[in-house]
């Protein structure tokens, strides 16, 4: 998941993403072997700050990687390395 960590606003509802990664293991729809990674600017205020802590505390425990403020090249590097780019449309 790649997009900024902004509660109020354009949101890519990382928290959602998470939660459904977590469920598609608990539910053997995947195995363990699969990794999330999610990446994304956090804006700054106290509940952009407050929502990564919720995604990463929902996380943990599980193969989710959580990488704020990533540099262009490295989230290049992360987008050549991945198994599958999903497009999550957030739009009614």
């Amino acid at each position: 998941v790649v997009g900024r960590f902004n509660v109020n606003g354009h949101n890519k509802t990382q928290l959602d993403a998470i939660e459904s990664f977590i469920e598609l293991l608990k539910n053997k729809v995947i195995d363990d072997s699969w990794k999330l990674i999610v990446v994304g600017h956090v804006n700054n205020s106290p509940e952009n700050e407050e929502y990564l802590n919720n995604c990463k505390v929902i996380s943990e425990n599980f193969p989710v990687e959580i990488i704020p403020n990533i540099s262009f090249p490295e989230l290049q590097k992360l987008y050549f390395k991945a198994s599958a780019v999903v497009k999550v449309n957030t739009l009614p």
